[in-house]
């Protein structure tokens, strides 16, 4: 039997215990009360002797900064990777601590599915979060009347659905406080144009921005972002169902001062309907109508998926002063002819068959 005392005072000696990892977990196995009191900690599950768990508890610990587990001490970093089994609890105690959670194809705090309210309950006990990345959800369409605030902190969201049918179930039409972002990546997510475009009209200090397979974002929500967001330096668009026009893209990234990296990506089979046969004519002359030159700061270009002309690509990039490395799904022999040309007028611009986008 332990002593009676007040939760809060159990559970401030177990912050200055500095368990190791298999202590911990012992601690919760030792009576009712304790194992009670631990069900609000990061990680959901008491099996002391199960060497799977124990495997588990530094991935989900991720970077500690104390010499005890995340459970008790507290933690600024949780990442938990493919653990169907484990229930991760990131709002538990010490939740003010965290300031990067990664949450990889990973069961949700409750029920079968992640659901707007899981969501809420960890954004506000996460007070000081900066980056979040949660993927892979299965995601229920319950709870989603009451908006979503994040943390005032957050700069890094980073949001992915389950690819199954029927998981296009969320939009950011609830969600406030987005305006503090610096980096924002949405994959397999719903949403009208109109609520793209009055998310991105408050977003003025997004500097990278990543959409894959979201089938409304179009062409009224690309032309937002890129008059409204003039700070980004990375872009990447997977625009895998064919909405986005090139040439919207091209003269809208065209004007950012600061852009670094465009990445533009289509399905194969969308090749023949939608190809650059030549670029915009303002991009081919190489200045806006202002007469200031566009993509003055890009050193990585790369389009897979488009229909591109070799001597409109190449009369393009040879007036890009700082492109660097150029991305471009020719065939071989296009290819090799591209690198070529390219050695003989820009030999410091290497010429690839593909370019990765960072993850955000």
């Amino acid at each position: 039997m332990t002593v009676a005392l007040p939760d809060e005072l159990w559970l401030r000696v177990f912050q200055l215990g500095h368990f190791s990892l298999r202590q911990a977990l012992y601690v919760r196995a030792v009576c009712c009360k304790w194992r009670d009191l631990c069900k609000l900690l990061v990680v959901e599950g008491d099996h002391p002797e199960d060497d799977v768990v124990l495997q588990t508890i530094p991935s989900i610990g991720g970077v500690l900064d104390f010499p005890g587990p995340a459970m008790f001490g507290g933690l600024k970093v949780l990442t938990v990777t493919v653990l169907p089994n484990v229930r991760i609890r990131p709002f538990g105690i010490n939740a003010n601590k965290l300031e990067t959670i990664d949450v990889f194809f990973a069961a949700p705090p409750q029920n079968d599915s992640w659901s707007l309210a899981d969501i809420r309950s960890i954004f506000r006990s996460c007070v000081n979060l900066k980056t979040c990345r949660l993927l892979g959800m299965n995601i229920n369409k319950s709870s989603q009347a009451e908006p979503v605030l994040t943390p005032p902190r957050l700069t890094v969201l980073r949001l992915m659905a389950a690819s199954r049918a029927g998981t296009f179930q969320w939009s950011l039409n609830k969600w406030q406080g987005l305006h503090t972002l610096t980096a924002l990546s949405l994959s397999n997510w719903n949403g009208r144009s109109a609520v793209w475009q009055d998310t991105l009209q408050n977003m003025a200090v997004l500097k990278q921005f990543s959409v894959s397979n979201c089938p409304r974002f179009d062409n009224g929500a690309c032309r937002v972002l890129f008059e409204r967001c003039l700070r980004l330096e990375y872009v990447n668009i997977s625009d895998t169902l064919g909405i986005v026009s090139p040439v919207i893209i091209l003269a809208g990234a065209g004007n950012l001062k600061n852009l670094q990296f465009l990445r533009l990506e289509r399905d194969g089979h969308l090749l023949s309907a939608v190809p650059i046969s030549n670029f915009h004519l303002s991009l081919m002359s190489g200045t806006n109508a202002s007469g200031s030159p566009l993509f003055p700061a890009l050193t990585k270009l790369m389009l897979r998926g488009y229909r591109v002309c070799p001597a409109n690509l190449m009369e393009f990039a040879t007036k890009l002063a700082l492109l660097r490395t150029l991305g471009i799904d020719y065939n071989l022999v296009l290819l090799d002819g591209l690198k070529k040309c390219f050695r003989a007028k820009r030999p410091d611009v290497r010429i690839t068959a593909y370019i990765n986008a960072v993850d955000i």
